[in-house]
């Protein structure tokens, strides 16, 4: 899941990590979601755990054998996927999609770089630093500060409230 301040960017952000990887023979599928300017959250977080629904879904038909099934997210995109990759069944990013069979989101392991995993108090931190461009993008994101504790993965895990905790490595 690519970075942007969850309001830019494209699946191709990391395409030079992706290309390493698939040189070194690990398979890669990125994905889109809706950004900001769209969807706040939850909602792109719905799309990153339907992307990986379907996917799991579709494994056979694409012609994948899949030992294990990783992600990968960077900054706002780490946000994202570690709210999936603690919490697959998290009832806030869980559409039913009854043509994905059952698949379920959760993750074999996780690598964040540079990861938002607390968004509140980077909220509160770019607000005392005077920084209007990420202040403006996390209220384009989040609606309001609830909205930041709720989606917030280091708080699910300070909480006790992750379901799953695959190992994780943090750039």
């Amino acid at each position: 899941m690519h970075g942007g301040a969850w309001g830019s960017g494209d699946r191709l952000n990391n395409a030079v990590i992706h290309e390493d990887l698939a040189a070194n023979g690990v398979g890669v599928f990125a994905l889109d979601f809706r950004l900001s300017d769209a969807a706040q959250y939850p909602d792109p977080v719905q799309d990153v755990s339907f992307g990986v629904r379907w996917f799991k879904a579709n494994l056979a038909t694409l012609g994948i054998d899949a030992a294990k099934i990783g992600g990968l997210g960077s900054s706002s995109g780490a946000q994202q996927l570690g709210l999936v990759v603690f919490r697959p069944d998290g009832p806030a990013w869980i559409l039913d999609a009854p043509e994905l069979g059952g698949a379920d989101s959760s993750l074999d392991f996780f690598v964040a770089g540079w990861p938002i995993f607390d968004p509140l108090r980077r909220y509160r931190m770019v607000q005392d630093a005077g920084n209007e461009r990420l202040v403006a993008a996390h209220d384009a994101y989040f609606a309001a500060e609830a909205d930041m504790e709720t989606g917030n993965p280091y708080r699910l895990l300070d909480r006790n409230e992750a379901t799953h905790t695959p190992p994780m490595l943090i750039v």
